[in-house]
């Protein structure tokens, strides 16, 4: 099974305030898991966050 994240543990990782997370979800940019009263957030959810946020997209350059 796909680790999950509290949006605390989320929230530490970007450092950011939580309330920060909650908007994320909110919004629809971040999805997450409604597990009893509590959020949760799966890590390729996560890594697909970050790749949609990224400014460059590197390429590999091969070297002659």
């Amino acid at each position: 099974m796909e680790k999950l994240y509290r949006c605390e543990e989320v929230a530490n990782r970007y450092e950011v305030q939580i309330t920060t997370v909650y908007d994320w979800i909110r919004k629809k940019n971040l999805p997450a898991l409604m597990i009893g009263k509590s959020y949760m957030v799966q890590e390729s959810d996560l890594k697909q966050f970050e790749e949609m946020r990224k400014t460059v997209k590197l390429e590999c350059v091969e070297e002659d």
